[in-house]
C-alpha cells in the first residue's frame, strides 16, 4: 500500500490523494486484466483439448475396427463352422434341450482336431457378440437358461464328429 504524507495540520495533500486513488484503480484494473487473461487461456486450452479429444476418439474407434478385423481374419473359419453346425444341430427339435455352450465345446474340439484355430477365450467381447447373435437367430427370444435335463448334458463326441466333420474338411 502507498504511504501517505500528511500536512502539518494532519490533512492529506490533494496530489497524494489522487496518487492513492490512481494506484488503487491501477491495481484493480491489473487484477481484472489478469483474470481476463486466465479466462481466455482456459478457453483456448479447452478448444485445443477438444480437438485432441476428437482425434483421440477417432484413433480409438480406428483401433477397435482394426482389432475386430484382425479377430475376424484369424477366427473367421472357426466362426463359420460354429454357425453352420449350430444351425444344423438346432434345426432338429429334439436337440433344443442341449445348451449352446455344450455344443460349442464339441465344435471347439472338432476344430482343433482339424487344425482350425478356435478362439481361446469364449468370454471375450467379439466371441460373445457373435455367439449371442447366432443363438438369438436360432432360438429367437427364447432363453436356454436354467438347469439342463440329465439326458441333454452329454453329447457323444464320435457321433458328433461323424455328423459334422463335413464342415471342417
Amino acid at each position: 500500500m502507498l504511504a501517505t504524507i500528511r500536512e502539518p495540520d494532519g490533512s492529506v495533500t490533494e496530489k497524494e490523494e489522487l496518487l492513492k486513488r490512481y494506484f488503487i484503480s491501477e491495481e484493480f484494473f491489473s487484477v481484472k486484466i489478469a483474470a481476463l487473461g486466465t479466462s481466455i487461456g482456459h478457453y483456448n486450452q479447452s478448444v485445443i483439448m477438444e480437438r485432441y479429444s476428437e482425434i483421440g476418439k477417432k484413433q480409438v474407434l480406428k483401433n477397435i475396427d482394426a482389432a475386430h478385423e484382425q479377430y475376424m481374419k484369424k477366427y473367421r473359419p472357426a466362426l463359420k463352422v460354429m454357425q453352420s453346425i449350430l444351425n444344423e444341430f438346432y434345426a432338429e427339435e429334439s436337440n433344443h434341450g442341449y445348451k449352446p455352450n455344450n455344443v460349442i465345446n464339441h465344435i471347439c474340439t472338432l476344430c482343433e482336431d482339424y487344425d482350425i484355430e478356435f478362439p481361446e477365450s469364449r468370454k471375450g467381447k467379439y466371441f460373445t457378440q457373435i455367439k449371442d447373435a447366432i443363438v438369438k437367430n436360432i432360438f429367437g427370444e427364447k432363453s436356454s437358461k436354467g438347469r439342463t435335463d440329465e439326458k441333454f448334458k452329454y453329447i457323444d463326441h464320435i457321433a458328433f464328429e461323424k455328423l459334422y466333420k463335413k464342415y471342417v474338411i
